[in-house]
């Protein structure tokens, strides 16, 4: 009988180690996954397994598995999300973009990576980040950092001391361009309110606008 325990009562712990590990961490990385779409002019707020939280802007996009692997954390998006990363570690939190990675542990920043615009733009509030792809060597960013990879040159461009903390004033329904191009301004007002722009003089598409307003005001 004793024999029988001894073999037994480490069984039973070892048994219940792997149910209390696999239920916050999937040992063997489940296939399966979730999808999430924002519609326009609306804001969403989602918490992973992990704790760690995104908040997507309108017309945002999000792929991720129902539970994270052993390795890694990733995520895939398309559009735009303001991100609080849990500090786990040995487990990177990736974010795959159309042409970029961004690779993180414990970590605050904003992406805005829309299909439709010309650049990727990455902002740095706290921790570090760690940016790859395939036409420019990995980059390290570090708070108050705002990286800008244009889709047309393949190159990607840090930018120091930048004002960083504009790039989230959108969950605040803040509306701000800083010598935005006008493609992207009217991209922006579309996905928010629903409307379409038609431009009769393409001559236009030029100039940059500097504006700071709220949603509510227009």
């Amino acid at each position: 009988t004793f024999k029988i325990a001894a073999v037994l009562i480490p069984l039973v712990l070892i048994l219940g180690l792997y149910i209390n590990l696999n239920s916050r961490v999937d040992l063997f990385s489940s296939s399966e996954y979730e999808e999430v779409t924002v519609p326009q002019g609306e804001h969403l707020q989602l918490m992973f397994q992990d704790g760690t939280k995104v908040c997507l802007n309108s017309m945002s996009h999000i792929r991720y598995p129902k539970k994270f692997g052993l390795d890694e954390r990733k995520v895939e998006l398309n559009g735009e999300g303001y991100f609080e990363v849990a500090k786990l570690k040995d487990r990177p939190f990736i974010v795959k973009l159309s042409y970029v990675n961004v690779k993180v542990l414990g970590t605050t920043f904003n992406i805005s990576s829309y299909d439709e615009d010309p650049n990727i733009s990455v902002t740095l509030n706290s921790g570090i980040v760690k940016l790859s792809g395939y036409t420019f060597k990995p980059l390290n960013m570090n708070p108050g950092d705002k990286a800008v990879y244009n889709k047309e040159s393949g190159k990607c461009m840090i930018y120091h001391n930048a004002k960083v903390q504009q790039s989230s004033l959108w969950k605040q329904d803040i509306l701000i361009f800083d010598n935005t191009s006008l493609q992207v301004v009217m991209s922006t007002l579309s996905r928010r309110f629903g409307c379409e722009f038609i431009t009769a003089n393409s001559s236009v598409m030029k100039y940059s606008f500097t504006l700071q307003t709220r949603f509510t005001d227009l």
